[in-house]
């Protein structure tokens, strides 16, 4: 090779014929490219990045030449951001897989602006060194890893490098069963992980990765999914519900589905804070993941009936019987859809016709009179202790059902969420006795 000092302008004259050969735009950019080459390298690596990149497009035109274009595109802005050796390894890596498919070289070529100027320069070498393992070399396979290598720009700001590997080794394995399915989470990716935490994607890719092996359709779906199921947990409870997952999905892909997406409604529908102390009591039930299912996919019709500590009453109860007995514990927790009277025992809650008859007899007692059940609607309106101006009252003759929550407490009934007033009148002074 010549020296730095006595390099012949005609190896480079030679090596633009070779480029105004295969296509006049190409010679135009590769002019373009050398004058800013030559700010970064001497002159005897300029003819080193000059050749390689000859090389490359006449390796398997038209798609090659198409490679050596997005190269010279990508040149100004990837000299801006690699010393000297980098920039020329850059383009011998992109060279080497262009031999492997011209497909795999255009899309490295036209990513690298944007991931190298996302990546420590000490991370650099990871994506000059790419290509090993991330794909065989079969149509398919090439075709999958060129979409990766361009959907990395949108991926590598929510996934790491070592997540990022992790999610081409699910692709892979999904490809060996299906095509469109590898394509289709990779098409999905980027909705899959945005949005989550620090340390979720990995556990989100631990646990496809262990569905592709028992079930890659399944695996696919929980891809799709998971983090939809995971987005009304906070970053500490979506780590322990993926666990959850992940444990169950060693054994059985499709109980660790049933129990995303029993999680997803059961998330989605009970207030934040009971979140902690369901997942708790479905650690417990995961030894068994029907009773685990059953449990969350009921759990917010108990918090309709019984609020919230109805359904620790309830969950309470259901373990107790689990413990005894696995199978007891899941005919327990698998109530019926809309058929919850096994659960009138453990409520505190009493309507009007459960209790009407003894209050009645209670309102008369205090009363000393004969007194009467009224509905809320017969009831005037009326504010904390202050009868409203120009409405009438009971006068003291009837036991009236009143939106007054905190009279509830006190008496320890609930009628349909509001309180029992007894005897309702008006003194002289406008408060109600």
């Amino acid at each position: 090779m010549a020296s730095s000092r006595s390099q012949p302008p005609a190896e480079l004259a030679r090596i633009e014929a070779g480029f105004e050969a295969l296509s006049d735009e190409l010679a135009v950019r590769f002019r373009r490219s050398t004058a800013v080459a030559s700010r970064l390298l001497s002159r005897a690596e300029v003819l080193t990045w000059a050749t390689d990149c000859l090389a490359l497009a006449e390796s398997a035109p038209p798609r090659s030449v198409d490679a050596a274009t997005e190269c010279f595109q990508a040149t100004p802005k990837v000299a801006a951001i690699l010393d000297a050796a980098r920039f020329l390894r850059w383009v011998q890596r992109g060279r080497a897989l262009c031999l492997d498919g011209p497909d795999l070289s255009v899309a490295y070529f036209g990513a690298s602006p944007r991931i190298l100027a996302m990546l420590p320069e000490a991370m650099s070498d990871v994506w000059l060194e790419l290509g090993p393992g991330l794909y065989q070399k079969d149509p398919e396979s090439i075709a999958l890893a060129s979409r990766f290598i361009l959907a990395m720009p949108d991926l590598l700001p929510v996934l790491s490098l070592v997540e990022m590997e992790r999610l081409s080794l699910l692709l892979n394995r999904l490809r060996q069963s299906s095509h469109d399915l590898a394509g289709r989470c990779l098409t999905s990716a980027h909705r899959a992980f945005d949005g989550l935490q620090d340390g979720l994607p990995a556990a989100l890719l631990s646990v496809a990765l262990n569905l592709v092996r028992l079930n890659a359709v399944l695996a696919a779906d929980f891809f799709e999914q998971g983090a939809v199921a995971l987005s009304g947990l906070d970053g500490h409870r979506q780590k322990e519900f993926l666990a959850l997952i992940e444990t169950v999905a060693r054994d059985n892909a499709r109980n660790a589905l049933l129990l995303m997406a029993a999680g997803r409604a059961a998330f989605g529908s009970i207030e934040v804070g009971l979140h902690s102390r369901v997942i708790d009591r479905t650690r417990v039930l995961a030894t068994s993941p029907p009773a685990a299912i059953a449990f969350l996919e009921n759990c917010p019709a108990v918090v309709s009936e019984l609020g919230a500590a109805g359904l620790e009453r309830w969950a309470t109860e259901g373990v107790r019987i689990f413990r005894l007995g696995q199978d007891a514990g899941l005919a327990y927790f698998r109530i019926g859809t809309g058929d919850l009277a096994s659960l009138e025992r453990l409520s505190t809650r009493a309507s009007l016709d459960d209790v009407g008859g003894v209050l009645l007899l209670y309102a008369q007692a205090l009363a000393g009179d004969g007194v009467e059940l009224r509905p809320a609607e017969d009831v005037p309106p009326w504010s904390f202790g202050l009868i409203r101006p120009g409405t009438t009252t009971t006068g003291g003759t009837a036991l009236g059902q009143v939106s007054f929550p905190c009279l509830a407490d006190v008496l320890g009934v609930d009628v349909d969420g509001n309180g029992i007033v007894f005897g309702a009148a008006e003194g002289e002074d406008g408060l109600v006795r």
